[in-house]
């Protein structure tokens, strides 16, 4: 008896990680067309959404967010190793969600001819090393949903010839993780359907076609159709129209659509998505977090921790239940001067803005720098604008500087939501 005792103890030693959780199996079944999701043998319907970061900049929790968003999964965009990971699906797994853990490969450019997809180039054989410390890091953890590689490599690099090597890698780190880790399925995110047909042809080891989507559901599923894959695709982002879909202010930037309309199309695209089912296997919302891209309130469904109208519209789709309070809505801001600004000169903000739930208002604002088409913070040293409340807005004096900026309006309720609207202001020619 004690003999066998020893044996049982053994092999729990075996099979159990250091972090005492068991790993999971994902796999997908079915036939072309009816698809589907299983974790641990049980059927797993796809609820995902962008987060990259465990915390932001002001301590906001990111994952606690996507829970209470009702999300099951969530996606990153770059694997970090020492720890950093680990400790991200550590985190997950304590709420219950899975993550799409993801490594970021760069795109080729004629100015780095270090980046190259040739087989044997010094950037290929670093990542042959990087996916292997990637896998094996991770590979047991029970929050691992799938292996994410690639975002976009094949839309932004530079020649064909390099996008056809780079889809042959994919195809040789699809079989090298499949080989290391035989339980959790590999997806390559494409911008819209750039690069599908490349996928097509040279990376048949992929298990599933990852497709960054804004806007156009129905088109997007016919370029699946049309490049006549046998493996189901999923949404890797998807949110409303990008800032090429829509006008220019008076400063030549893009027009940020309100937020109620954003929310619209959050709506339009999830309820779209439903007439797939079972060759799209759901997706990630983009995003909750900071994005520091066009604008910092573009895609975001929150702003720091205040939730805002396209964070509900996904909370309705995925619990199916009604948020206990909703978002303010902003129906107008007028500005009395967004450009050739002078240094310190005064601006006039209105701000016409209601509640669903008639909760009392306040209206802040946050002003940002642009930086090659960036949005950046601006350094404690530069906060010069002074900002005085009026009835239905405020006046704002600008930076001394000569710059771009974009100036955020908040309106927030009681409940811990935000309306955002932004415009963006140039002080000097």
């Amino acid at each position: 008896m004690k003999f066998k005792f020893v044996i049982v103890v053994l092999l729990l030693f075996v099979v159990i990680p250091e972090s005492g959780f068991s790993k999971t199996r994902v796999q997908i079944k079915g036939k072309k067309g009816n698809w589907k999701f299983y974790v641990d043998g049980d059927p797993f319907e796809l609820k995902g959404v962008g987060v990259n970061s465990l915390y932001g900049m002001h301590g906001e929790n990111y994952l606690k967010m996507a829970k209470e968003l009702g999300a099951n999964a969530v996606r990153t965009w770059n694997y970090r190793p020492g720890g950093y990971d680990r400790a991200f699906l550590d985190k997950a797994h304590e709420l219950d969600l899975y993550v799409a853990s993801w490594l970021w490969l760069n795109p080729t450019h004629p100015d780095n001819p270090y980046v190259s997809y040739k087989s044997n180039s010094p950037y290929c054989q670093l990542y042959r090393e990087k996916v292997k410390q990637w896998v094996n890091e991770i590979k047991d953890h029970p929050a691992l949903l799938m292996y994410g590689v690639g975002n976009e490599v094949i839309f932004f690099s530079h020649s064909d010839q390099e996008r056809i090597w780079f889809a042959k890698f994919l195809n040789e780190l699809c079989q090298m993780i499949h080989k290391i880790d035989p339980d959790h399925p590999v997806i390559y995110a494409s911008a819209f359907e750039h690069g599908l047909s490349y996928l097509a042809k040279y990376t048949p080891d992929l298990d599933i076609v990852g497709m960054n989507m804004y806007s156009h559901v129905i088109t997007m599923h016919k370029h699946w159709e049309r490049n006549k894959f046998n493996i189901p695709y999923i949404f890797t982002e998807f949110g409303p129209v990008n800032m090429w879909g829509v006008g220019k202010d008076e400063n030549d930037y893009p027009v940020d659509p309100h937020d109620w309309h954003k929310a619209g199309e959050y709506k339009r695209i999830m309820t779209k998505m439903k007439k797939y089912k079972g060759q799209l296997l759901g997706g990630f919302v983009f995003t909750i977090g900071e994005l520091y891209q066009v604008t910092d309130s573009w895609w975001t469904l929150n702003w720091r921790d205040l939730k805002r109208a396209s964070f509900w519209e996904t909370y309705k789709f995925y619990t199916g239940k009604e948020p206990d309070n909703r978002a303010p809505r902003i129906s107008s801001v007028k500005i009395s001067k967004v450009k050739d600004l002078e240094p310190f000169e005064e601006i006039t903000v209105k701000v016409r803005a209601s509640d669903p739930d008639g909760d009392p208002l306040t209206i802040d604002y946050d002003l940002r720098m642009v930086k090659d088409g960036i949005v950046t913070y601006m350094p404690d040293e530069y906060w010069e604008e002074v900002m005085t409340p009026i009835e239905g807005g405020f006046k704002l004096s600008v930076p001394s500087f000569k710059s771009r900026f974009i100036l955020y309006i908040l309106v927030k309720d009681d409940h811990g939501n935000v309306a955002v609207a932004n415009r963006s202001l140039v002080v000097g020619d």
